[in-house]
């Protein structure tokens, strides 16, 4: 019962409100009875819907108080403005109308007058009134999906890329200077990729050679020399650069990290970790952030992000409830003028962290 109409069929009229009024259950296409003038007016641009309904009476489907502005070149045979107009309906489709609007307590509305095949038709929606605060509920979830499809544009996306990584530097910088580690663990990475890159270099090297020249001592060089480069490439990911207090420390981070884990799992929201005190240093939810891509679980981040703004439901720790969704206050910090709904912080130094009232 949905109408269809094709992407070229120009809209002559529109009810706006219709959607913020209204839940809208079932769609419904009709043909509708005008007058000259009235079709020269639609064209021209003169019908307000905001006050129409449709009623159903002696097996007739009725629009009534849609407004039609007079045609400004019409003569005496110019219509009334707001009469009542047949819609062209199946028996079939106003009996089932009728029914809807007697049992279901509903109501029938116009959407929109708009062209199709050279024809004027109207589109009515089956209906159901919303309260006060089915109107407020939908205006904070538009409010929210706009902040969030502003705070998430590809161009504030790129921006956290450096954020991430002078985070991450920090942290490693901080460990080797407490002892906890040996070097800096991108920097141990980088020196053994390199030695791995130079021993498999020094294979194809050394396997051309055999190529040419055919001896088999260079095979077993190559064969050689390509185990050794497969190999510490291999250790470069899993040889630990740890002291022995960082090695204590590290296993202590790693029971954190699966707690840390289980728990963003389970939370519908980033205050739902706070509420846990799985970790009971964690107080806030840029903490919460900080804390997860410390540990590495970007991913798991990410995804009570998402639920959060599928649910709608966030809340701060002391229980107050916000008119947006939570997003890290150094995320926001960049667009003037804009507010934070995690905590008031900005982009600290790389010393401070860049993450508001994190420890």
């Amino acid at each position: 019962m949905s109408p269809n109409p094709r992407p070229g069929d120009p809209v002559l009229a529109r009810n706006r409100q219709a959607s913020h009024e209204y839940h809208l259950l079932e769609f419904l296409e009709a043909g509708i009875q005008l007058t000259g003038t009235e079709v020269k007016a639609l064209r021209a641009g003169l019908a307000h819907l905001r006050e129409g309904y449709v009623r159903v009476e002696n097996g007739e489907a009725w629009l009534i108080q849609v407004h039609i502005g007079q045609y400004e070149m019409g003569n005496r045979q110019n219509h009334e403005p707001e009469r009542r107009r047949r819609l062209l309906l199946h028996r079939r489709e106003i009996e089932y109308l009728d029914g809807r609007v007697r049992l279901g307590g509903l109501t029938l509305i116009p959407l929109r007058l708009y062209l199709k095949n050279n024809r004027i038709k109207v589109e009515i929606a089956i209906a159901r009134g919303k309260k006060l605060w089915d109107k407020r509920q939908a205006i904070a979830e538009r409010d929210a999906r706009r902040d969030v499809e502003r705070a998430t544009a590809p161009p504030r996306l790129y921006q956290l890329i450096p954020a991430f990584d002078t985070f991450k530097d920090g942290l490693q910088t901080a460990a080797v200077q407490r002892g906890w580690l040996t070097a800096k663990p991108s920097q141990v990475l980088w020196k053994w990729g390199l030695i791995a890159g130079f021993e498999i270099t020094a294979a194809i090297v050394v396997g051309f050679l055999w190529l040419i020249v055919g001896a088999s001592g260079l095979l077993v060089v190559t064969a050689g020399v390509a185990v050794a480069g497969i190999v510490t490439a291999f250790l470069t990911h899993v040889m630990p650069s740890r002291t022995r207090q960082g090695a204590i420390l590290w296993a202590m981070l790693t029971a954190y990290q699966r707690t840390l884990k289980a728990t963003l799992a389970q939370a519908q929201s980033m205050t739902d970790v706070v509420r846990a005190k799985a970790l009971p240093w964690i107080t806030t939810p840029d903490q919460v952030m900080a804390w997860g891509v410390a540990f590495g679980l970007d991913e798991e981040i990410g995804a009570v992000l998402t639920r959060s703004i599928a649910t709608g439901d966030d809340q701060t720790a002391e229980g107050d409830r916000h008119p947006a969704l939570w997003q890290p206050a150094w995320y926001l910090a960049g667009s003037s003028g804009s507010s934070a709904h995690g905590s008031s912080g900005h982009v600290a130094s790389a010393s401070g962290g860049v993450f508001s009232a994190s420890a």
